[in-house]
């Protein structure tokens, strides 16, 4: 069967979804496909994170992490109410745990000025003795505009709003090959056979493997995994507690969130993985409990247990040892390849920047 569309998506992650919504409101005359190789919608990163809705404090300024993350954390507010997907605006503790940790946190402060994250603040001391009840707190900055999302029922909705605008979303499709000619792109997905002018890269963890059927070989994966631990414990769900965020660009620490149920979970930690596999360890609560009663005073380890786990879309330049900082949003100016556009190394804030890396796209396109 031979299909002739204007835009291919591959990947139905969250970002794959928000680009499809976007392009649609934008250009509704574009017949747009999103094609996922998976037997269900955000099988990936998309449905095994925090769900958290990041402030952008963490990143280098001007980045597309703190760019894109800033405009989505505004963004999202007005989607959940669109999309009728719950949303709470909770705020976020981040914590030094004694006098060695606080030039890490005045830095983070002074990075967080810079980048325009609304609002923070270093904690009150009535704060302080509050959260000294629960956890171990030399000091803390707060960061209002930090939130949480409920992730399954954004996938939900987004494929409901492509349902009713009669964009298909083609699961169990998986890309073999790709042709190039001069009106662009030939899909071949064993007996079917796919045209589109435009063709998006949002596989997410398979990103890098994708680029490789255009040709494209200067960067590489790196996974990184990441496990949960939750427990049944009524515990602090008023706000988000993170640490000093690591500095090797795995992750920003053991922390706690929660979902709508109040139910509190600690992740994810960092473990370098070859091979994407989500098991969980036995020894996982041994690995985890240190850096939890840490910073946590009330945690019982005896009600902790092994959660999920998901893997981290890292990315490197081809020869270094260094980890890809940013996202790596790319288009015919970088990489030379006419309307095909990719979006690699989604890692964490992701989530939070779907909707500002939809729009990046619509401006290509503009």
């Amino acid at each position: 069967m031979n299909v002739e569309i204007d835009v291919a998506i591959i990947g139905a992650g969250i970002i794959g979804l928000m680009l499809a919504k976007k392009l649609e409101e934008k250009f509704p005359h574009f017949a747009i496909s999103v094609f996922e190789k998976n037997q269900f919608i955000g099988e990936d990163s998309s449905s095994r994170n925090s769900g958290v809705i990041h402030s952008s404090i963490y990143y280098e300024t001007n980045s597309f992490k703190h760019l894109l993350s800033l405009e989505g954390n505004s963004e999202w507010e007005k989607l959940s109410a669109q999309l009728q997907i719950p949303f709470k605006r909770c705020g976020k503790f981040i914590v030094a745990t004694s006098q060695n940790e606080m030039p890490e946190l005045e830095k983070l402060k002074v990075k967080g000025d810079k980048n325009l994250v609304p609002a923070i603040r270093m904690i009150s001391a009535k704060e302080k003795e509050e959260l000294n009840s629960f956890i171990n707190i030399h000091d803390a900055i707060y960061l209002p505009s930090t939130g949480v999302l409920d992730v399954a029922k954004a996938l939900k909705s987004l494929e409901k709003f492509l349902f009713i605008k009669n964009i298909p979303i083609l699961l169990n499709h998986s890309i073999q090959t790709i042709e190039r000619d001069s009106s662009g792109f030939i899909l071949h997905l064993g007996k079917e056979t796919i045209r589109t002018s435009i063709l998006i890269n949002a596989c997410g963890l398979y990103a890098i493997e994708f680029r490789k059927k255009l040709g494209l070989n200067d960067f590489e994966s790196h996974f990184i995994k990441g496990n949960y631990l939750s427990t049944n414990q009524n515990l602090f769900t008023n706000s988000l507690i993170y640490p000093i965020p690591n500095q090797d660009l795995k992750g920003l620490g053991v922390h706690s969130s929660f979902d709508f149920l109040n139910k509190v979970k600690f992740g994810p930690n960092t473990e370098d993985v070859a091979t994407i596999d989500y098991s969980v360890q036995s020894d996982l609560k041994d690995m985890m409990w240190p850096q939890i009663k840490t910073l946590f005073k009330n945690v019982e380890y005896d009600k902790l247990y092994a959660d999920y786990s998901g893997i981290r879309s890292k990315i490197k330049k081809v020869g270094s040892t260094n980890l890809y900082p940013d996202f790596l949003l790319q288009s015919e100016k970088e990489h030379k390849i006419k309307n095909y556009y990719e979006f690699c190394g989604i890692d964490s804030p992701g989530l939070t920047s779907a909707p500002g890396i939809a729009n990046w796209m619509i401006k290509q396109l503009c």
